[in-house]
């Protein structure tokens, strides 16, 4: 059986721990990143050759929607989708990236009067405002660089919004970084300043690579709670597996193969 990925630009990450898993549970299953430019072709391909399982990345989580023959509920709340299954020839979409935000969330310790700011408006920052709703943290404030955007998401989940320009005004207890800003090739960059951070009680971003990002590094050198973007990458991972191959996935092993991969002493 296949499973695949597809990305513009696709890493490893997905390759090394669906494989893992499957090795660990002794599954005939191989797990394949693809870079595509076109969906088209993909969802053709994924019914024509009974792949059985997809991962969505950028661009496309909101672009595969009407290509789909159902969507599960939470991902229709999110309004994107990061997994395909092919049941038998019909194509369901999900988003395991509200699991994810959710394990990564519980790892900062908020409590039901902490305030949030969710920075971007893209399907990451709609899954990390299901799953801090899911939690019961309706604190919630949005910034995007998109103030057009960032406005409808607002209104569509009736959270308050800050412009970009007057984000670091915010009074928040946690941040979580939803954009690109920190990715490669540009690790640098911050999306706040390293003042702004030292006020906070958690960050979490969700840029997986690098997995320590400049946001992360200054909220460990100032000794602040932090999840960084390999912990919701796992675990949305995790519950693709079970959508996949409907076994218990192999969690401890899953992680293994995620700290060899990194060399990082990352805790899940």
């Amino acid at each position: 059986m296949i499973c695949i990925s597809i990305s513009s630009k696709p890493g490893r990450f997905g390759t090394i721990v669906h494989n893992a898993g499957y090795k660990a549970v002794g599954l005939d299953w191989y797990y394949q990143a693809c870079a595509v430019k076109e969906l088209d072709g993909v969802i053709q391909g994924i019914r024509s050759l009974k792949i059985r399982g997809c991962s969505i990345s950028m661009p496309f989580k909101e672009q595969v929607i009407k290509y789909l023959d159902k969507i599960d509920p939470i991902a229709k709340k999110v309004g994107a989708v990061n997994t395909i299954v092919n049941k038998n020839g019909k194509l369901i979409g999900y988003n395991t990236d509200v699991l994810g935000a959710k394990e990564s969330l519980k790892r900062l310790k908020p409590n039901k009067n902490s305030n949030f700011l969710v920075l971007g408006a893209g399907g990451g920052a709609r899954a990390v405002i299901i799953a801090l709703k899911e939690l019961h943290l309706n604190k919630i404030s949005i910034s995007g660089r998109s103030f057009l955007k960032t406005k409808k998401l607002g209104k569509k989940f009736k959270i308050h919004v800050v412009k970009w320009e007057d984000r670091e005004n915010c009074k928040t207890d946690f941040l979580i970084n939803a954009t690109p800003i920190g990715m490669k090739p540009n690790i640098s960059a911050m999306p706040v300043s390293k003042k702004f951070v030292s006020n906070l009680k958690g960050v979490m971003d969700l840029v997986i690579n690098p997995p320590l990002t400049n946001l992360i590094k200054n909220s460990k050198s100032l000794k602040i709670k932090n999840s960084d973007g390999l912990i919701m990458a796992l675990y949305q991972a995790i519950a693709q597996f079970e959508l996949y191959t409907g076994i218990n996935p192999p969690v401890k092993i899953m992680k293994n193969a995620v700290k060899k991969l990194y060399m990082e002493k990352n805790e899940f």
